[in-house]
């Protein structure tokens, strides 16, 4: 039996996950090659990010209030990221963002991310 460690940090707040019956949690390592994006996009459920390496700015509208928020995360940090909200990060450093993401809620066999077009309220 081995084990192989995709991503640890430390959640700043508590957090709690619903997951529906039928549908999928998908796992997967997001790389941000510096100067490279997300595009605008949103999720079908919650995702819990792990920044693995590196850093990026991530501009977040909630589709609820029309502000756009823009934060940075690095390496050890977790944050979540809800459906509804609509999110674009970029990689402003000179090294690769690493990232363990995991989705939440994904339709059984279909995409986790959906494309959203940008609101023009947030600097890029």
């Amino acid at each position: 039996f081995t084990g192989l460690l995709i991503g640890r940090g430390q959640a700043d707040r508590p957090f709690k996950i619903h997951q529906q019956e039928g549908n999928d949690v998908v796992t997967a390592q997001n790389t941000i090659a510096p100067g490279g994006s997300s595009g605008w996009h949103s999720h079908p459920g919650t995702v819990v990010i792990i920044v693995q390496a590196g850093a990026f700015t991530l501009f977040s509208e909630r589709v609820t209030g029309g502000k756009c928020i823009a934060r940075t995360y690095s390496a050890g940090q977790v944050y979540l990221e809800q459906p509804g909200d609509e999110q674009y990060a970029i990689n402003y450093g000179t090294v690769p963002a690493v990232l363990a993401v995991t989705f939440f809620n994904v339709p059984h066999g279909g995409s986790n991310r959906i494309e959203r077009t940008d609101p023009g309220n947030c600097p890029e």
